[in-house]
């Protein structure tokens, strides 16, 4: 079917320029997770009456601390908001994480993907 929906094979994973690192050329599970879900109107609609009541997420992360450091990985999967539990899991089942040393770290990181840059321009 030609109008079919499909994950991104995230092995094969599309690149990008991070500026933050002298133009050095970089995959990204994160953003590459947030461009699929862009691509395939995968949006999580937040519900009225809350804080991002009318918004929409491709991404919307958490961090989780481990033994080995934080990991930074989405909730949104295929439109829908997954339980942090469940997003761990998939994140693990799909390497579509990040680690870092601390929490501090990954917020930093968090701030600067691209598109937060794109979507902060639009909120101004």
């Amino acid at each position: 079917m030609p109008d079919e929906k499909k994950d991104i094979d995230l092995s094969k994973r599309k690149i990008y320029k991070n500026k933050n690192k002298g133009g050095k050329v970089k995959k990204d599970p994160l953003y590459q997770h947030h461009l699929n879900n862009v691509k395939n109107n995968w949006t999580y609609k937040w519900p009225e009456g809350g804080p991002n009541a009318g918004k929409e997420s491709s991404l919307y992360t958490t961090t989780v601390g481990t033994d080995t450091g934080v990991m930074l990985l989405p909730r949104v999967w295929r439109g829908k908001l997954l339980s942090v539990k469940a997003a761990v899991e998939k994140a693990k089942e799909t390497k579509t994480y990040k680690m870092f040393p601390d929490e501090t770290s990954a917020q930093t990181y968090n701030d600067n993907l691209p598109f937060r840059k794109e979507t902060k321009k639009k909120d101004k």
